[in-house]
């Protein structure tokens, strides 16, 4: 836990939101998550931008409380 009710995830990206840019993906506006980094084939970045592609077989590393957590799993992880 990084602060009170604060936690680092690391998610796959969904196929829900695969292609998309970050700023079209509606993570931070719609779950109040804020996504500081992206890992792909073993290469971290964290020098991210809206127009950051979401790309399948990348993991997105979140902060966020749990119940954000099971807000973005019910909106991007269900809609398969």
């Amino acid at each position: 836990m990084l602060g009170e009710g604060v936690e680092l995830f690391s998610i796959p990206v969904p196929p829900s939101l695969s292609g998309r840019r970050l700023v079209d993906s509606g993570i931070g506006s719609r779950t109040g998550m804020s996504v500081i980094g992206s890992e792909r084939d073993d290469v971290l970045g964290t020098q991210l931008t809206r127009e950051t592609p979401l790309d399948e077989g990348a993991v997105l590393l979140v902060l966020g409380s749990l119940e954000q957590r099971r807000k973005f799993a019910a909106l991007f992880e269900a809609a398969r």
